[in-house]
């Protein structure tokens, strides 16, 4: 099976988490961020991740991917029912907005991101894309202390609420999925901000299990 990403991409982790547990081998296919055509070729619109199945169907939505690995061998490792926590995914989406005018602009020369970003014209699509959101990169990242602010605080307070093996609780759940992409990104701006232990231990323990490399900052400490 072939699943085809952008490694800075949260949605892309989501599988690749539960591929990684299980140890299911998936061929990791990345795309510039600017290849609209192999996209549109394969599944008919720009969107990742899409998982090319053994029988070459498509699986697009990062969530049925996850479903499907995780049925895949008839050895599931989470429940068939998405639930997850409110209070901590609540949090982790506050922290993702509050995030992202510092994440976005760090994503483009990062030397893990090289596939999504090989090119300048892979950068700039991506630029151009993103400041719809949240204004221009320059900008964010001359003028980043409002931005640090609101981050550091939601991260301490999330931080008080993992004080598990996991996510919620000692066992893997659909939090980890939905959570830990999220917080292995702010790796990037870990010379920003500063990661909290319990998180700090969270995503490495769940990053060693799965397999998922992590944004170099992140690695100190």
């Amino acid at each position: 099976m072939k699943l085809y990403i952008y490694e800075h991409c949260p949605f892309c982790i989501r599988p690749r988490i539960i591929s990684g547990l299980k140890q299911i081998p998936l061929e990791l296919i990345y795309l510039a961020n600017d290849d609209e055509k192999s996209h549109i070729d394969l599944i008919g619109k720009k969107q990742v991740p899409f998982l090319q199945k053994d029988d070459d169907s498509f699986l697009v939505e990062s969530l049925d991917i996850c479903q499907y690995l995780n049925n895949f061998d008839n050895k599931p490792i989470l429940s068939d029912e998405i639930t997850t926590s409110t209070k901590l995914i609540e949090l982790t989406t506050m922290l993702s907005n509050a995030s992202k005018s510092l994440v976005y602009p760090s994503f483009l020369n990062h030397p893990l991101n090289q596939q999504d970003f090989p090119t300048q014209s892979a950068k700039d699509y991506f630029e151009r894309k993103k400041e719809k959101y949240i204004g221009c990169f320059k900008a964010n990242l001359r003028f980043p202390d409002a931005a640090i602010e609101s981050t550091q605080a939601i991260l301490n307070e999330l931080d008080q609420l993992m004080t598990h093996t996991y996510a919620s609780s000692n066992q893997l759940s659909w939090d980890d999925i939905m959570i830990f992409p999220i917080l292995r990104n702010l790796g990037i701006i870990s010379h920003l901000i500063n990661i909290p232990e319990n998180i700090k231990r969270y995503v490495k323990h769940l990053a060693h299990e799965a397999d998922i490399e992590l944004y170099t900052n992140f690695k100190q400490g």
